[in-house]
C-alpha cells in the first residue's frame, strides 16, 4: 500500500445528509428567548385589538312611572285624565250577562281583562277625538299592540260601528270561536244603558 493510499483510509467521512439538531433541544437550548418573543407578541396583539374593539353598553332608558286606573272595559284613568278608547264598547261595570241560564257580572269581567292587559305595562293613547262629556276618546297602545283590538278579539268589548269598523274583523273571529262574551248570551252595551235610562 503506498503512502497516499494510507493517508485516505485514516480521513473521517462526512455525509451531506448530516441530520439537523432537534427541535426539542433547540426550544431547551433558547427558551428564555422563546418566552421573551411570546410575551412581546402577546402585548401587541392585546395592544392593537383592545384599542379597536372597544365595547360600548347602552345606558338603560329610566322607565316613566305612570298612574292607570280602569273605570270598565272601555274607560281608563291615566296620569289622571279620562280616557275612552278608541272604536269598542264594553259592558258597564253592573251589567249582567246570562251563562248556562245563571247571570253573571259581565261588566266586571270586561274590567278585569283590561286590567289583566294593563298590569305592569307602559301605555301611550293618542286622542282621535272628545266625546259629549269631554273624555278623549284615544287609541292606545302597549309595545305596538292595540289595547281596542285585544279587548274585542278576545270578546269582552264589541266593536262600536257606529264610530269606526276597524275592529270588525276581530269581533267576528271573537264570535266564532265562543270567546268572552260571545261564549254566553249578552245584551249589547248599548242596548242596556238605553233601558236603564228608561
Amino acid at each position: 500500500m503506498n503512502r497516499r493510499q494510507k493517508k485516505s483510509t485514516n480521513k473521517t467521512y462526512e455525509s451531506p445528509f448530516k441530520r439537523r439538531r432537534p427541535l426539542r433541544s433547540f426550544v431547551l437550548d433558547n427558551k428564555g428567548a422563546l418566552v421573551l418573543a411570546a410575551f412581546g407578541i402577546l402585548t401587541f396583539v392585546l395592544m392593537f385589538f383592545g384599542k379597536s374593539r372597544e365595547i360600548v353598553v347602552d345606558e338603560p332608558k329610566p322607565r316613566v312611572l305612570q298612574s292607570i286606573r280602569v273605570i270598565d272595559g272601555d274607560t281608563i284613568d291615566l296620569d289622571g285624565a279620562r280616557i275612552r278608547v278608541f272604536g269598542i264598547d264594553a259592558p258597564e261595570r253592573a251589567q249582567p250577562c246570562l251563562r248556562n241560564g245563571q247571570t253573571y257580572n259581565c261588566g266586571a269581567a270586561s274590567s278585569e281583562y283590561l286590567k289583566f292587559l294593563l298590569v305592569g305595562e307602559h301605555i301611550t293613547c293618542e286622542t282621535e277625538s272628545t266625546d259629549r262629556w269631554g273624555r278623549a276618546v284615544a287609541t292606545c297602545l302597549i309595545n305596538d299592540v292595540d289595547v281596542s283590538q285585544q279587548m274585542v278579539k278576545s270578546g269582552w268589548a264589541i266593536a262600536y260601528v257606529e264610530y269606526s269598523k276597524r275592529y270588525v274583523d276581530h269581533e267576528e273571529f271573537a264570535r266564532s270561536n265562543g270567546l268572552g262574551m260571545w261564549a254566553k248570551d249578552f245584551e249589547l252595551p248599548k242596548d242596556w244603558r238605553s233601558r236603564k235610562r228608561k
